[in-house]
């Protein structure tokens, strides 16, 4: 309503303006290069109007095309990004069951399609990588550049230079990566398995000790590991033992360091303290070095007590089977035949039946004793049914080895390992229980 009557007022101001015009005298003199027009003031006037309102309408027609052709630009866009968002959403899918192919080829036609898109890049490198297919660096440097997904880029990127083999350039990588993103647990915890990698102990405190301001649960062991490699390495004794005396504080479960630090109080004739360690981990782990250790820590004992000392450490240990074996020894050691027997049949006992160390310990007292028939046949018979494997068994994997490791050989996983007897035990060296 109010539209239109402006649009009468300017109507009718327009016709007073021409008629005024028309009935003044008077003429207008229009001169341009050498040629002068005479016109009437009236006749000027409505040629004024009428150009306003060609160049007017002109105008609006220009700017409906510009619209139109906006208009048509957004159209074709909106449908081109809903094909590249098909593309993005099929190889989402695709990898999602599996088909990693077809998902490679989707996330190429959604990359090409979607020039400008950094999510469709990152699908593309992901399915790249998932397909085993060579990663488009310019792709990668872009991601990495986004402020959203640049995380995710520099992990695409960090494990493409792991899987080549290219550890030093991969530490490179991910110390750019943490300077951007310092409390990221993943970076970090990358960072410090390179450089377990490359025997870089002192970096990997320094990784170590930032995840344990973040409040990683496993922080604390990782510290203990890189004390540890540190003793590995180090010439001077007490340096060593000062190293693996910071370890064991730090876990007081570790069996290896307890093993490590046990050997170096005992060859100092330290035997206090070697039992002290012992115990104290023996509450964790039953590992079997640690019990033969512990008989040697009683060398210089007499009878009484190293029957009462393993006594306390079958105690310790739950009346477990390697507890049970300890006392065994010492009891055979001592020539106490039958006091070994009676530990043997409780251990036996205990055991739900003969294991192959109960079985050797069985044939050593036979021999030494000779109150009873050697019947390997039969005893070993007992045996085969029920012959675990022991050793060092990797948490990631299942690769076994026979001694421990701080890097898996087949998977190349760090810290891994932990002890697996006759008993599983939980005494993983990093707390690391099998999934």
């Amino acid at each position: 309503m109010l539209k239109s009557i402006l649009k009468l007022v300017l109507i009718i101001g327009l016709g007073i303006l021409i008629v005024f015009t028309y009935q003044t005298k008077g003429y207008v003199d229009v001169r341009w290069q050498g040629v002068s027009i005479s016109m009437k003031m009236g006749t000027f006037v409505l040629l004024v109007l009428l150009t306003t309102w060609v160049l007017f309408y002109i105008f609006s027609f220009i700017q409906y095309l510009s619209q139109l052709t906006k208009n048509l630009k957004n159209y074709w866009r909106k449908r081109h990004d809903a094909e590249g968002g098909r593309y993005m959403e099929e190889s989402i899918s695709a990898m999602a069951g599996g088909l990693n192919d077809a998902a490679y080829k989707k996330a190429r036609r959604a990359k090409d399609t979607l020039t400008e898109s950094v999510w469709a890049k990152l699908i593309y490198v992901f399915s790249a990588r998932e397909a085993g297919a060579v990663l488009d660096d310019q792709s990668l440097v872009e991601i990495i550049k986004s402020k959203t997904l640049g995380l995710a880029g520099y992990r695409l990127r960090i494990e493409q230079l792991i899987k080549q083999g290219d550890n030093q350039w991969a530490i490179t990588e991910a110390q750019a990566a943490l300077e951007r993103y310092p409390n990221s647990i993943w970076i970090l915890e990358t960072l410090f398995k390179l450089y377990i990698y490359q025997k870089k102990p002192n970096e990997g405190m320094s990784a170590a000790k930032k995840l344990y301001q973040l409040g990683q649960p496993d922080a604390e062991s990782k510290m203990a590991l890189c004390y540890l490699l540190h003793a590995q390495i180090e010439i001077d004794k007490d340096k060593k033992l000062k190293h693996l005396q910071m370890a064991f504080d730090l876990e007081k479960s570790n069996s290896i360091v307890a093993l490590e630090l046990s050997k170096v109080y005992i060859s100092d004739y330290k035997y206090k303290k070697a039992q002290k360690v012992i115990e104290e981990v023996w509450k964790y782990s039953r590992q079997p070095e640690l019990g033969d250790l512990y008989l040697e820590t009683l060398n210089e004992a007499n009878s009484d007590e190293i029957i009462s000392s393993a006594l306390r450490l079958l105690e310790i240990s739950n009346s477990s089977l390697e507890g049970y074996i300890v006392v065994i020894k010492a009891c055979i050691k001592q020539e106490f035949y039958q006091k070994a027997r009676y530990y043997l049949e409780k251990a036996i006992q205990a055991n739900g039946g003969m294991s192959l160390r109960l079985f050797e310990l069985r044939v050593a007292l036979t021999q030494k004793d000779g109150a009873e028939k050697l019947d390997y046949y039969t005893w070993f018979k007992q045996v085969i049914s029920r012959m675990p494997f022991e050793g060092w068994d990797c948490a990631k994997c299942n690769a076994h080895l026979s001694q421990w490791e701080h890097i898996c050989i087949r998977c190349g996983e760090v810290n891994s390992f932990y002890w697996q007897g006759e008993h599983e035990y939980e005494n993983s060296f990093f707390a690391i229980k099998r999934a």
